[in-house]
């Protein structure tokens, strides 16, 4: 899937608190950058003290993170809107896969994500 920008967002429904969490990722150097974590409640599970600045902005909470992963690999969700937002477009995992399936995110060439899917046993 190609990424205009060189970026894009995971996104999910957090499992405890039931409210949207926004992941930003940049494509840097053959590796995904995570630069960003957008929630809107404050609490177990979430960011706070790390990385490199937290901020209340537009009411949502936002870590400014900077680490680097080969791939990412992400079991599908049963909840709804699950999946990568491209530009103002979500792309929804249930669209590509089974629930609990696995998707494996990395980069490619081009500013690209590569999909690749193993089902559960």
């Amino acid at each position: 899937m190609s990424l205009p920008d060189g970026s894009f967002v995971h996104h999910y429904i957090h499992s405890i608190h039931k409210t949207p969490v926004d992941e930003v990722f940049a494509v840097k150097n053959g590796e995904l950058l995570l630069t960003q974590v957008r929630y809107d409640s404050y609490g177990v599970g979430m960011p706070n003290d790390e990385g490199e600045g937290f901020i209340l902005k537009d009411g949502r909470f936002i870590v400014n993170l900077r680490r680097t992963f080969k791939q990412i690999e992400i079991r599908v969700s049963p909840v709804p809107d699950h999946g990568i937002i491209i530009g103002d477009i979500l792309y929804r995992f249930t669209d590509w896969a089974g629930v609990e399936d696995l998707l494996v995110l990395k980069p490619s060439v081009s500013y690209a994500i590569h999909f690749g899917r193993n089902s559960l046993p």
